[in-house]
């Protein structure tokens, strides 16, 4: 049996989630603009230690934020052909017998 949440209390948890997720964006995008910024500056080879000391570079981390890009990318395209080519079948079955 499924609980029922008060439409108030589910505004503010949409709300929450949307905070959050344009907070995250404008982290990634201020650690991109960073990154640019130390590549023009010339030093894109420089080391720095991140929060779990772990040795990165500013060429490494945008490297690091493309193979991901592209890796989603393709994640979704097969996820679109699965759900296009379960869609055809659905459509071409006859449907539950009775009997």
């Amino acid at each position: 049996m499924t609980k029922q949440v008060d439409p108030s209390r589910r505004i503010f948890v949409t709300a929450g989630i949307v905070v959050a997720g344009l907070a995250s964006l404008g982290g990634l995008v201020a650690m991109i603009i960073f990154a640019l910024e130390k590549i023009q500056s010339g030093r894109g080879l420089e080391t720095y230690r991140t929060a779990w000391m772990v040795e990165d570079t500013p060429i490494g981390f945008l490297i690091f934020l493309v193979v991901t890009f592209l890796a989603i990318g393709i994640a979704l395209i097969f996820r679109l052909k699965e759900w296009l080519e379960v869609r055809k079948l659905l459509e071409d079955s006859p449907g539950p017998r009775h009997g």
